[in-house]
C-alpha cells in the first residue's frame, strides 16, 4: 500500500514504477516483481481519484497544491507513454492540461520519468502528463513548465557533500542557486539518491 503510506504520512508526490505488459502497466520495481491485478490503474489512479472525490476536488482539501505521481516507465519509451495516456484518459477531469500556451492545474500533476519519449511529447499539441526534464535543461533554458514540470538530477552527480558534517559552503549556494532558477520558472526541482546519513 505505497499511496496510502505516503498518503497517511502527507507527502507531497509518489513514484510508480510501470512495465508494458500485454496492454498493462504493471507496477514493480523489477520485472519479476510483477503481478496480475498490480496495475497502475488499481494501485493509483483509482484511489486517487476517489480520494479527489472525497477531498473537495483535491487530494489534500486543506491546499490547491497538486499531488505529484511520478510514473517511471522501465519499459519500451513510446509503446509505454501511448498506453499511459489511454490509462490516464478515464481520470482526465482531475489532471493538469500541458500546451505551449501554458498549464492548467489538476488535483494530481502526472510526470513520465526513466525512459521520456521527449520528441514525441514535445511535438503533442496537449498532454496530460509533464516529462521529468534533467539538470542539463534547467542551466542551459531548454526547460518550461509547460514541458517539464519537475527537473531531476542524481545528488552524487552535483554535489560532492554525503551529509557528513556542514554542507561546503560552495555547494550550498550552488544547490541555493539551482532552487532559485527553479523558482523563477515554476518548476520543482528533484534530487535521488540524496544523503541519508542520520545526524550525530
Amino acid at each position: 500500500r505505497p499511496l496510502f503510506n505516503a498518503l497517511e504520512l502527507r507527502f507531497a508526490s509518489v513514484e510508480a514504477d510501470v512495465w508494458l505488459i500485454d496492454d498493462q502497466l504493471l507496477v514493480g520495481h523489477e520485472q519479476s516483481e510483477l503481478m496480475q491485478g498490480r496495475t497502475l490503474g488499481n494501485l493509483y489512479l483509482e484511489p486517487l481519484r476517489l480520494i479527489v472525490m472525497r477531498g473537495a476536488g483535491q487530494v489534500y482539501p486543506e491546499t490547491t497544491t497538486p499531488f505529484i505521481l511520478l510514473v517511471d516507465i522501465k519499459s519500451d519509451a513510446e509503446s509505454t507513454y501511448r498506453q499511459l495516456e489511454r490509462a490516464l484518459a478515464p481520470y482526465e477531469r482531475f489532471l493538469p492540461r500541458f500546451s505551449a500556451d501554458g498549464t492548467e492545474l489538476g488535483a494530481v500533476t502526472v510526470v513520465v520519468s526513466g525512459n521520456r519519449p521527449r520528441e514525441l511529447m514535445e511535438n503533442q499539441v496537449e498532454r496530460f502528463v509533464g516529462y521529468d526534464g534533467r539538470l542539463q535543461d534547467l542551466t542551459n533554458g531548454t526547460a518550461s513548465a509547460s514541458l517539464m514540470p519537475m527537473v531531476s538530477e542524481n545528488w552524487d552527480e552535483v554535489f560532492s557533500w554525503r551529509g557528513s558534517g556542514p554542507m561546503p559552503e560552495e555547494e550550498r549556494q550552488r544547490l541555493q542557486s539551482l532552487v532559485n532558477l527553479a523558482q523563477e520558472r515554476d518548476i520543482k526541482l528533484r534530487f535521488w539518491n540524496t544523503p541519508d546519513i542520520p545526524p550525530m
